[in-house]
């Protein structure tokens, strides 16, 4: 199993804590998210990590010069300004390699159980979710029977149960249709997409499950006051 983290965008929700860094960079607990995310990786012996870096690339490419354990693949996004995540994860294409992996967006904190599930389930696709938190506008939102993700949306619906977070785990053949549709849009100069809007039509050609969590396993880091949470 490898593991993809997308860390190329400003993070500018951060406000003064991105200024100098990019947000895969911020620290909590005394702990860069980066650090926290790769210290449960190899928990599990996934080595294999590819990181899509853009803003204060060099940060990161210093900071993980000193994590021997792995072996990283660096992706540059020079086009980070003007794009989102879906293009993010096109460049990583090659590194994929049409192979199953564990998808990380920079800002995610997690448990070790929580990616013990993950990967111990014998489902494919997996994403990870919360319902203990107010579903508001502009979240990517869920319903499921019996785990099997129904209904996907990036904005509030009637009937939404659960939000998304950016941790899951992603069958080759799910993300190989996710690169045609991703590459499908780039072509017609859509580059603004996020990366997980794509499952709003792949789950309906497709089985994929979710995992459901607590706000003590599973958080995102996007405002400042989450950092203090």
């Amino acid at each position: 199993m490898k593991a993809l983290i997308l860390a190329a965008g400003i993070g500018s929700r951060l406000k003064h804590k991105t200024k100098n860094k990019p947000k895969a960079l911020v620290k909590v607990n005394n702990l860069e998210i980066l650090d926290h995310q790769l210290s449960t990786l190899k928990k599990f012996k996934i080595k294999n990590v590819g990181i899509v870096v853009g803003y204060k690339s060099n940060k990161i490419i210093n900071f993980i010069k000193k994590k021997t354990y792995f072996k990283f693949e660096i992706i540059l996004n020079e086009k980070y300004n003007t794009t989102d995540s879906a293009y993010s994860y096109k460049l990583a294409k090659k590194f994929l390699n049409n192979s199953s992996y564990i998808h990380l967006n920079c800002d995610i904190l997690f448990k070790e159980n929580v990616l013990k599930k993950i990967l111990n389930s014998k489902n494919k696709n997996i994403l990870s979710c919360r319902s203990d938190l107010k579903l508001d506008e502009k979240m990517d939102l869920i319903k499921s029977v019996k785990s099997k993700i129904t209904k996907f949306d990036n904005n509030f619906y009637i009937g939404s149960e659960k939000k998304v977070f950016g941790l899951a785990k992603i069958s080759s053949s799910l993300s190989k249709k996710m690169l045609l549709s991703i590459e499908s849009d780039i072509r017609k100069k859509k580059l603004k997409q996020k990366c997980f809007s794509y499952f709003k039509e792949l789950c309906k050609k497709t089985t994929i499950h979710s995992i459901e969590f607590n706000k003590y396993q599973l958080k995102e880091i996007n405002y400042l006051d989450d950092i203090k949470d």
